[in-house]
């Protein structure tokens, strides 16, 4: 009589988690009262392409629990004495995920195989968390715009993707109507963050396409191990090797002649700029020693021009069409190594060099045109160690670095800034020397260890819990000449005459006395402890978290402080609370939900100010007159401020007899201290959602979110000023609210002397939407959309200004209104097909939508509160521009009251393959970008957040998103695998 005996709650779950504690594996089988509880079933998980493996035994209660394995495809045996040898093939593991599989085990012989096929599910029943995965297959088959990966991470539900003009590849991510500051990224398990910026533009350290092997990206609910952001987590898993030698070779062109000229060169009959893009490269990986060690290892070459163009319509003879151009080099090397059965470790390297020249990245003439430096890298390692059946242990060390600055030329070559000509602030653009001169230096160390162990059938359920700690050593130092050239700011567009009196300028904003050069080290302490919890239908998630975050500043002159004391918020446990349950046991369907706190980090951009700018320095920036603007050039008459009587020239002599160069002096510019009472900016949000699985190929996804962003820092003025009249130009009166300068003993502030305050928060309540289909037949696709309001009273940048104090009352009521990044509505849809009887054509593309973004609709010419801060809110209305590209939009009367453009753009991708030779291929590829030629428009005005009714450019479109906003071109390219 034959038997089969199929466990009473048959699963395999993999969990695949290198991000920081290390990839495990979850097996558990519960087997039938014909078997002993204990039948010893033997379960090799090996990786198809490397041969790496992991083995386990079953434990007393027939469970498994499998550790260290990485994203790929595997094959899973299951063998145990008088039962067949189980066997299923192409089981695919990705980041973060949990796949459950059912085994079955018959009766027969060890030499009779019982082979199973079928797709790896797509849900993780075990999981809160919530995101999306993309992987190789998906990132080489999708038309992405410079070859960035960062394009691809925008594929998933509620995920904007903000482009930025200051650098190539420059994309950061928004989730939430949030800061793109909050990111956090890591690349194989390890930090790969910006301390100083945040994510503001993208990862540390950029992996090239074909160095990625697969990404996960969590928006929201992520568990205990993941933190300091209040945003997304961007893991990254790159390419190893494997027992076969591959690799790939590729080069990619494009040129003008297949580029269209941008909206404004077309628009005023500009020169079409030479532009380019070669992007040439390679990868190879292979064997050290098979089923070992293997390496891999990826170039990518890029030379690229790009277009960039400006005009002004009040001076139209300085319109112009500009090359910027950009020379990169990426490198990376991985190895890995499995010692025994027992123990593995890995190692990776990354680096990439991409300067910039003739760089424009705003409202600026060719005279502006500045050059960026920048080299990245990044290195790490992990050591992976299994004891016993259900024991996991990872120890990871890791190193970024970071040069960056954008400087003129002149300073690159080692010119000082004080020899370069000043800075021209017109009205509604920048002429002249840029007066950046900032060199960013980040240094970051890391190492962490993770221990994971399953415990099953105790307190009522299976325990799959995970503990670490991790510490992290960072150090910026900001050696900065801005401004030291001088600044001159003017109340027109008009070309200086020295016989027009309303050409001079009406201040003159200088570095003193010398140049900046200041170091500052942070500590980080993260410990966290994480279960999930499994019974029957239910499983719990239970996480806490712990951040601990040191900076030592030095507050010797802030009175706000104790001797040698400094701001550390020691009080951040994140509790993380979540559940996923089956209704009737099904696995096709999944409920899901949680609640948790989230803590940002504190960007050193952010607390740096506290060290360059205090009450004495060596540096620091002023300006003349001190007050506000000489009222004389926009009254027609000539500035009577004695640095400003000669014109836009700057008076050097005056300037070091009042400053002498070396001194330490009073900071008659900008003050600012830090607060005792600062803490770290935190989230707590709540989320319920459904995910099914319609076919054994495609999943959808409805998940409701709702976030409180709490303790939002925002600027506070602690010497506010009161302009004893409502003209732009009328003197300010100083009041000093804590007494700073009594408590020092020195003479009152005649300047700002600001501080950061948790006093602002904000609100976001949205609706993710997925839908995926794997690739099977001919097709594959994917639809994320996101529905979503954020407000509040502050940003979430940590840096954000309030235009709205009055003397001691800070007024954010007045500050509330849509978030900057409050896009309602969020489309992207992607797919590929396979073109039937072609025999290799492939055709695949992107759709993006979103809706306009919010902006301010205010007035400069006035100080309606007398507040000193020329920014008052128009009233309630339908207002209009005037002029070529105008634009008219309804304003609310609140802060961001208005909406601007929406953006849309269609991709698409045709790809032949051809295969010349077993396991090689050939693939011919056309890319059209932005088919429709759509010019997607930032939102009008100089500043970000709105449009000054003052300016000659009010509610006028003058700039175009990412710089030249991406006009329609087409991409050709070859690839060469084997």
């Amino acid at each position: 009589m034959s038997h089969s005996y199929v466990a009473r709650k048959p699963f395999i779950s993999v969990i695949v988690q290198p991000s920081v504690s290390g990839p495990t594996t979850f097996i558990r089988r519960v087997c039938d009262e014909h078997l002993p509880r204990s039948f010893g079933v033997a379960l090799v998980v090996t990786h198809q392409g490397s041969g790496v493996f992991r083995q386990a035994v079953s434990n007393p209660d027939g469970s498994y629990y499998v550790s260290g394995i990485v994203p790929g495809t595997y094959r899973i045996t299951a063998e145990l004495s008088g039962f067949r040898k189980y066997e299923r093939s192409d089981v695919t593991l990705q980041i973060g995920n949990t796949a459950t599989l059912d085994i079955t085990l018959a009766v027969g012989g060890l030499e009779e195989n019982v082979t199973v096929t079928g797709e790896s599910p797509l849900l993780d029943v075990t999981s809160k968390q919530i995101g999306a995965n993309i992987g190789q297959a998906e990132l080489t088959a999708l038309p992405i715009l410079n070859r960035n990966w960062m394009f691809a991470v925008g594929l998933t539900p509620g995920v904007q993707i903000q482009s930025s003009t200051a650098s190539f590849a420059c994309e950061s991510l928004i989730v939430g109507g949030g800061s793109n500051r909050s990111g956090n990224f890591s690349i194989d398990g390890g930090g790969n963050n910006d301390d100083y910026l945040g994510s503001s533009c993208g990862s540390q350290v950029r992996p090239s396409l074909d160095a990625v092997q697969e990404f996960q990206v969590l928006t929201n609910q992520y568990d205990a191990e993941f933190g300091r952001t209040a945003g997304a987590v961007v893991n990254v898993i790159t390419k190893q090797g494997t027992n076969a030698f591959h690799g790939s070779l590729f080069d990619t062109y494009t040129n003008d002649k297949v580029t269209a000229k941008d909206f404004f060169v077309a628009q005023n009959n500009l020169a079409k700029p030479e532009t380019a893009q070669k992007d040439w490269g390679g990868t190879l990986g292979g064997p050290v020693k098979k089923n070992k060690a293997h390496f891999f290892y990826s170039l990518d070459r890029i030379l690229y021009a790009e277009g960039r163009s400006n005009t002004f319509a009040s001076r139209p003879e300085l319109n112009y069409s500009n090359t910027q151009t950009m020379k990169l080099w990426n490198h990376m090397v991985r190895f890995d190594h499995q010692i025994n059965a027992n123990n593995s470790w890995n190692a990776r390297y990354l680096v990439e060099y991409s300067p910039t020249y003739n760089r424009v990245a705003g409202r600026w003439t060719l005279a502006s045109r500045d050059q960026e430096f920048d080299i990245d890298r990044t290195a790490g390692g992990s050591w992976n160690t299994i004891f016993g059946n259900n024991r996991f242990n990872q120890v990871r060390v890791g190193y970024t670095y970071e040069k960056n600055g954008f400087t003129p030329k002149e300073v690159q070559d080692g010119v000082p800034m004080t020899e370069l000509a000043p800075t021209l602030s017109m009205l509604t653009f920048t002429d002249g020397t840029r007066n950046g001169a900032l060199f960013r230096m980040d240094n970051a160390y890391e190492v962490s260890e993770t221990y994971t162990q399953y415990i099953p059938q105790w307190a009522g359920g299976d325990h799959d819990v995970k503990m670490g700690a991790q510490f992290i050593y960072s150090q910026i130092e900001l050696p900065d000449q801005t401004d030291m050239n001088g600044r001159f700011s003017f109340a027109t567009d008009k070309a200086f005459n020295p016989a027009d009196p309303s050409t001079y300028p009406e201040r003159l904003f200088i570095r003193v006395p010398a140049s900046s050069d200041i170091k500052m080290p942070t500590d980080v302490a993260v410990f966290f402890v994480q279960d999930k919890w499994q019974r029957q239908n239910l499983t719990l998630n239970l996480g806490i978290r712990y951040d601990l975050e040191v900076t030592r500043i030095d507050n010797g002159f802030n009175p706000l402080f104790a001797k040698n004391a400094y701001a550390t918020d020691k009080n951040n446990f994140a509790p993380r609370l979540g559940f996923s349950y089956k209704p009737a046991g099904s696995n096709v369907s999944l409920i899901r939900g949680g609640y948790g706190i989230f803590y940002d980090k504190v960007t050193l951009q952010t607390t740096t100010p506290f060290v360059s700018t205090g009450v004495y320095s060596s540096s620091f920036t002023t300006q003349f007159p001190l007050s506000s603007a000489d009222p004389g050039p926009s009254r027609g008459q000539l500035p009577i401020d004695p640095m400003l009587v000669n014109g836009p020239v700057l008076n050097r002599a005056l300037i070091n007899a009042q400053f002498p160069p070396g001194s330490i002096g009073r900071n008659i510019g900008q003050v600012f201290l830090d607060n005792p009472d600062r803490v770290v900016p935190n989230v707590h949000q709540v989320t319920l959602g459904y995910q099914r699985e319609l076919s054994t190929v495609m999943a959808l996804n409805v998940d409701f979110v709702h976030s409180w962003n709490r303790d939002q820092l925002i600027n506070y003025d602690l010497n506010p000023a009161l302009r004893i009249d409502t003209s732009r130009t009328g003197r300010l009166v100083y009041t000093d609210l804590l007494n700073i300068a009594g408590q020092l003993g020195i003479s009152p502030f005649t300047n700002p002397v600001l501080t950061r305050r948790n006093d602002g928060s904000s609100q976001f309540d949205g609706v993710n939407v997925g839908l995926e289909k794997r690739f099977s037949g001919i097709w594959a696709g994917r639809v994320s959309y996101a529905v979503g309001y954020a407000r509040g009273n502050a940003e979430a940048n940590q840096t954000p200004d309030n235009n709205y104090q009055v003397l001691g009352d800070a007024q954010l009521d007045r500050n509330f209104g849509p978030l900057d990044a409050d896009r309602r509505q969020n489309l992207t849809v992607s797919g590929r097909i396979e073109i039937p009887g072609t025999h290799g054509l492939t055709a695949s593309g992107v759709f993006r939508y979103l809706s306009g973004a919010p902006m301010s609709l205010y007035n400069s010419g006035i100080d309606a509160d007398r507040n000193g801060r020329l920014f008052d809110l128009l009233p309630a209305g339908h207002y209009c521009g005037v002029g070529l590209n105008s634009i008219c939009a309804d304003f609310d009367g609140r802060r961001n009251g208005a909406r601007g453009p929406s953006y849309r753009q269609t991709d698409l991708r045709f790809s032949y393959r051809l295969r010349p030779l077993k396991e090689k291929t050939i693939d011919a590829n056309l890319e059209l970008f932005n088919i429709f030629n759509t010019a997607n428009f930032s939102n009008p005005g100089q500043v970000a957040f709105g449009s000054d009714q003052r300016l000659s450019d009010f509610l006028i479109l003058t700039a175009l998103r990412g710089g030249n906003g991406q006009p329609r071109a087409m991409q050709f390219s070859v690839r060469f695998g084997f």
